[in-house]
């Protein structure tokens, strides 16, 4: 992979246009749609090249692009993210600070369509990513503290089983409210 990937960027850098060769090669580091894939790639470098290490940013795009699950669906999912949000500034700047972002982002990108475009549709979706501010799985030791904290022998068992239920299904935070009226002040 390193040789075509290394071709790849080269034809980027010198602005080539699309031939057999360069069709050849992404066809062999598994894109379906060559030519669609370096408007992408060429699309993608117009934003990158604005700023500081381009070279760097664009040889570590190529090579998650060509681990990816789906080459032509990360970049052209990169790309219409990119034109969508209101700063892609911000995130190329994020992109030559954080390797894990990228390496993350066409993750999501060739992996789930789905995911993608509600990632494009607003970037707010995508800003968890940034500060890998994600929620980890609590223990199940936590969680029956928590639950056992919402039940009450006060309360009837319709009531505690109706807390349990919903707790099931959305967590604590909502829980909350799901406790009689004349306790929920206290919550």
């Amino acid at each position: 992979m390193g040789k075509k990937t290394n071709f790849i960027y080269n034809e980027i850098l010198s602005d080539s246009s699309f031939d057999k060769t360069i069709a050849k090669t992404l066809t062999d580091i598994g894109s379906l749609y060559p030519e669609n894939e370096w408007h992408n790639l060429k699309k993608i470098f117009k934003f990158i090249r604005k700023i500081h290490d381009s070279d760097k940013i664009l040889l570590k795009l190529v090579s998650f692009i060509t681990d990816s699950f789906e080459p032509d669906r990360a970049l052209n999912n990169l790309e219409k993210f990119l034109v969508s949000v209101k700063s892609p500034e911000k995130y190329i700047s994020i992109i030559q600070k954080n390797e894990e972002f990228l390496k993350n982002v066409i993750s999501l990108f060739s992996g789930s369509q789905c995911l993608s475009n509600i990632a494009v549709k607003d970037e707010k979706n995508i800003d968890f990513l940034i500060d890998g501010n994600i929620d980890a799985p609590k223990k199940k030791e936590n969680l029956s503290k928590e639950i056992r904290s919402l039940l009450s022998p006060s309360y009837t068992p319709e009531e505690n089983y109706s807390i349990v239920r919903k707790f099931k299904k959305t967590g604590i935070s909502s829980c909350r409210s799901a406790r009689p009226p004349s306790e929920r002040e206290f919550c």
